[in-house]
């Protein structure tokens, strides 16, 4: 061999081997990098989803806040001017309680109240007049005193002498006669409003000729909670629930409705334990029969709920809505805890869900629902 062959082998040998990956490192290099890529996607998927329950928890406070609002709106409003108002389907009172009445232990209420927007003093008349014929009523400059036919009105007894003092009727206006002023009530027509002969009013009719008689819109709604739909749906009713089937979604997620009552319970039995042998709240079927002069305040109630379940919370309980030992006779309701995954499917506590309640307590005294005897 030459020499510069030889000088160019060992020039050859002395270069370093060239670097290269094993299949073995290529593998654990791809299996931690998936390791880390399903860990950063568990964050944050785990982040996400907190953050839609978060979400949903802030909509949830807001909706129960909006709906609560609504709902003390019109508790503030009831029994202005009339205290117990006979329909042709019976009769109203300022409040209206039905408790537990085929919803899931929800109750649902009714109220109403008069609306002096639109009004008319009845004339004193020779011969008295006929509620179930017609109306003679005082209105100046309007000969209908801004009422129009198939208005609902209240006609209520203002003169505070009377033993009928503030209470009222409801009829249809089914005609405006000319050459007025006249409201025309006909019988028979404008159901569910007039009766035939418009009997609703008989309590009244035979003390309406002395000029203390109002006639005003008649303002009533009810609220309940839907009874069959899961999702939980609290409704109106701007007819208080006389009119079939006009029940109106209002919020959705609303759950239980819970009402309590503290009226003044002259026989001084104390039924609540608090002490105050006059001052007594109801919260069961009591709630229903009672006077609505007797009628302190109200409390309210609602429960929401998310809508879709939440894997990673299980609910052991809901909101506590009574008192166990005094279940017809405290201040928040008679519907207490239970366990959510105890019952059926159809129900719409079922699931795994975040629950959140309010409590609001409203004062009725200041509109006069109360008679002489409440203080």
């Amino acid at each position: 061999m030459s020499g510069a062959t030889m000088t160019h082998a060992r020039v050859r040998s002395s270069r370093p081997a060239e670097a290269g990956i094993t299949l073995v490192e290529l593998m654990v290099a791809v299996t931690l990098s998936s390791m880390a890529v399903a860990m950063i996607f568990a964050v944050y998927s785990r982040s996400s989803s907190a953050y839609h329950t978060q979400s949903g928890i802030a909509e949830l406070q807001q909706t129960l806040r909006a709906a609560s609002s609504q709902l003390v709106k019109d508790v503030r409003n009831s029994g202005y001017l009339a205290q117990e108002v006979a329909t042709s389907l019976g009769e109203l009172k300022a409040v209206t309680v039905h408790n537990n009445d085929g919803s899931e232990g929800s109750d649902w209420f009714v109220l109403t109240w008069a609306d002096t927007g639109t009004s008319a003093q009845v004339k004193p008349v020779n011969p008295p007049f006929n509620a179930a014929v017609s109306t003679i009523v005082a209105c100046n400059p309007d000969p209908f005193c801004g009422f129009a036919d198939g208005d609902v009105v209240m006609a209520i007894r203002t003169n505070p002498a009377a033993a009928d003092f503030g209470e009222a009727c409801v009829l249809a206006i089914t005609a405006l006669v000319p050459g007025g002023p006249k409201l025309q009530h006909n019988p028979g027509q404008g159901a569910p409003w007039n009766q035939p002969g418009n009997a609703q009013c008989n309590d009244l009719q035979a003390g309406w000729a002395d000029g203390f008689t109002l006639f005003v819109s008649y303002s009533a709604v009810a609220y309940r909670i839907h009874p069959t739909d899961p999702r939980g749906m609290l409704e109106m009713s701007p007819s208080g629930g006389l009119i079939a089937n006009d029940w109106r979604p209002l919020a959705l997620g609303i759950v239980d409705l819970q009402l309590a009552l503290r009226v003044w319970n002259a026989a001084g039995t104390n039924l609540d334990g608090d002490g105050d042998v006059n001052r007594d709240w109801l919260s069961g079927e009591n709630m229903e029969a009672v006077d609505p002069g007797d009628v302190l305040q109200v409390r309210l109630s609602l429960v929401a709920r998310n809508h879709g379940d939440v894997d990673w919370i299980t609910t052991v309980a809901t909101p506590e809505l009574c008192d166990p030992a005094r279940v017809a006779n405290n201040d928040l309701g008679d519907h207490c805890s239970f366990d959510p995954t105890a019952v059926a499917a159809t129900s719409r506590y079922y699931g795994n869900h975040i629950y959140r309640h309010t409590t609001e307590t409203i004062d009725v005294r200041n509109l006069r629902i109360g008679t002489g005897t409440t203080p």
